[in-house]
């Protein structure tokens, strides 16, 4: 559950709050002007941010991808492999793209194409809601390692997801 509250204070300057009952208790204060667009971006992507960490590292994501990154495979590479999965899906599977599958490193990450690749689809999704920040994908990342500080396979995510970052700025 997600509160939200907004105060003004004499020089009409609106901070924003954001408290998540997760099982932390969690706010996040953002002082200065923000827009309607962003302050609603903003709070968008703090519910994203939580579903989308949930999927990771709850789900086995998080631990197969720490699995092929043991193994040599950088976060770009995974990245770029999830994002054709992603991007197959889309295309529809004709036989053509049977063909050309995407083999994935690991036989965990190959047995998890479907939650992989609409766990993309969720990030990308959550970042085209967050456009009116200035930096969307900066400010969802920032979130994840601020709510989850205590996580292990943190690393994972920021590489798997600076991958993606890269991958979905030069594709824009």
């Amino acid at each position: 559950s997600l509160s939200t509250s907004i105060s003004q204070d004499g020089q009409g300057n609106s901070a924003f709050s954001l408290q998540a009952s997760a099982q932390q208790n969690w706010s996040m204060e953002v002082n200065g002007s923000l827009s309607d667009a962003e302050r609603t971006a903003l709070a968008g992507l703090f519910d994203d941010v939580q579903s989308l960490s949930e999927r990771f590292f709850a789900g086995d994501i998080g631990a197969a991808l720490g699995q092929a990154m043991d193994l040599g495979f950088d976060g770009s590479q995974l990245a770029a492999m999830s994002l054709n999965l992603t991007q197959q899906t889309v295309a529809t599977s004709t036989k053509a793209y049977a063909s050309v599958q995407p083999q994935l490193p690991t036989p965990e990450l190959e047995s998890l194409k479907a939650p992989l690749a609409s766990y993309v689809d969720a990030y990308m999704a959550a970042l085209e809601k967050a456009r009116p920040l200035a930096d969307a994908p900066q400010t969802l990342q920032d979130l994840v390692n601020q709510l989850l500080p205590e996580e292990e396979r943190l690393p994972v995510w920021n590489s798997f997801h600076e991958g993606l970052n890269s991958l979905l700025a030069n594709k824009a």
